[in-house]
Formats: structure tokens, C-alpha cells, sequence
């Protein structure tokens, strides 16, 4: 079980404008010197990726800009399919111990945008406050705080999020009462999981186009059910699989 990555580079406006691959083997074998990437539920998670500083693709990264990770196990017969996905915020520049010069492209997941605003309502608002199914609750404060119904801000600038949508509402989870004006809104979010139970996440869904997704129970497949029909997974750094053990 040994998987080979491809990272993928989009501009603002979501087309791809270069394409990364063979992990430490240089400009030749694709430019890709080292990449890692944390996928979290209900939190922003984080990339970092490594490249060659005198790679001219370096000048095609812009403030968010996004980056897609792709993986695939020929050997276990899984064909690409995207693992992880975020948007670029800051470049790095460094020198190796051989006088190399590396840029390394640092960005957070979209879940950041869940994190860049408050419930910006006062207190007693129906913006505020709710009394709905926990999903349902979700749904509308991100809808009316970064969602294609928010509002302004203080400055009277708008806080809809270019290209967010939010997911078709199912009403699952138990009911949620409460009032959380002036909250940070990823927060909020995090409570209603726990209360629902459920897990949410922004998903991309096409060029620059995002989707607020909820998903009853947990995020995924429980994959400590039935293990004992499936063949076992040894754990390795030679494998690929793991960093160290």
C-alpha cells in the first residue's frame, strides 16, 4: 500500500494553473520537494508544500488561491480522488542545508471561513437566537453571517463569501435553544456538532464555488465497523503510510 500525491494550484477564479508531483526528486520529477496537510472536521486544518525556489511556477501562487491534494494507491486499485483542499495564504522562503533556495506556500482549509466572522446580531434577534433542529440552526448562521444571506459589517462592508453556498437542510439532529450573539461563528458551529450529534464542513464543489455541508451522526464512514471481513493494514514509514513511528 504505497499512495503517490499530485497537488493541484487554482487561482482565485478556481482554473488550474499548475500541477505538482514527485515528492523530493526536483524540477524533473515534477517540483514537488515536501508537502504535508492536516484534514480536521469542524476545525480549519492546514497545508504546507515545498518547492524548488527556482521553480517559475512559484509566481503563479496568489492570496487565496487554492490547492488540492490528490492521492491514489495503485496497488489497492484506488484510482485519484481528492484528499484534502485549502486555500494559499503566505509564502516562505528558506535555504537548505546545500544553499538551495525552497519556497514553501502555507494555507489553511476551507473551513477558515467559518472562523473569519461573529454572529454579528444583537441579543434577542432572530439572527441570534433559534429554536430548531441542530442542523438547521447551523445552516442559518453560517447562511446569514458569510452565507449568501449576510449582512454587513460595522464598516458597511458586505460579509458574503464570493461563491459560498449552503447544503439543501435535512432538519437532523436534536433540538438546539440558545442565543449566541456576538460569537465567534466556528465556535458556535463546534457546539451544535456536539449537541446534534453531527459534523460540518466547507466542501468545494466546482471553480471557486463552495458548499456548508452537514452530516448527521459523523463526518464519513465509522471504519472500526466490520474490520473483520478486511484485510489487515500494515503501518510503515517504508510503506508510505506513516511519517515515523
Amino acid at each position: 500500500m504505497i499512495a503517490t500525491y499530485e497537488a493541484r494550484l487554482k487561482d482565485q477564479s478556481g482554473a488550474v494553473v499548475a500541477r505538482f508531483f514527485g515528492a523530493g526528486r526536483g524540477l524533473t520529477g515534477g517540483g514537488l520537494q515536501s508537502f504535508r496537510y492536516e484534514k480536521l472536521v469542524r476545525k480549519p486544518g492546514h497545508y504546507s508544500l515545498a518547492l524548488y525556489g527556482n521553480d517559475e511556477r512559484i509566481n503563479a501562487f496568489e492570496l487565496d488561491g487554492q490547492i488540492e491534494f490528490w492521492r491514489r494507491d495503485q496497488a489497492a486499485g484506488l484510482d485519484w480522488y481528492l484528499d484534502y483542499e485549502g486555500f494559499h495564504r503566505f509564502p516562505h522562503y528558506t535555504q537548505d542545508e546545500d544553499g538551495r533556495e525552497i519556497f514553501t506556500s502555507h494555507g489553511v482549509g476551507y473551513n477558515c471561513l467559518l472562523a473569519s466572522e461573529t454572529i454579528q446580531y444583537p441579543a434577542g434577534s432572530a439572527q441570534s437566537c433559534k429554536d430548531d433542529p441542530a442542523e438547521t440552526v447551523a445552516k442559518e448562521f453560517v447562511n446569514e453571517n458569510i452565507g449568501p444571506g449576510a449582512g454587513v459589517d460595522g464598516l458597511a462592508l458586505t460579509r458574503v463569501r464570493p461563491g459560498l453556498a449552503i447544503q439543501a437542510d435535512a432538519a437532523s439532529g436534536a433540538n438546539w435553544t440558545g442565543c449566541r450573539a456576538y460569537r465567534n461563528l466556528i465556535d458556535v458551529l463546534v457546539e451544535l456538532g456536539w449537541a446534534a450529534p453531527g459534523d460540518f464542513m466547507i466542501v468545494g464543489t466546482g471553480a471557486a464555488t463552495f458548499e456548508f455541508q452537514w452530516a448527521a451522526d459523523q463526518w464519513g464512514l465509522d471504519k472500526t465497523v466490520g474490520n473483520g471481513v478486511r484485510p489487515s493494514v500494515t503501518f510503515s514509514s517504508s510503506a508510505g503510510n506513516v511519517e515515523r513511528i
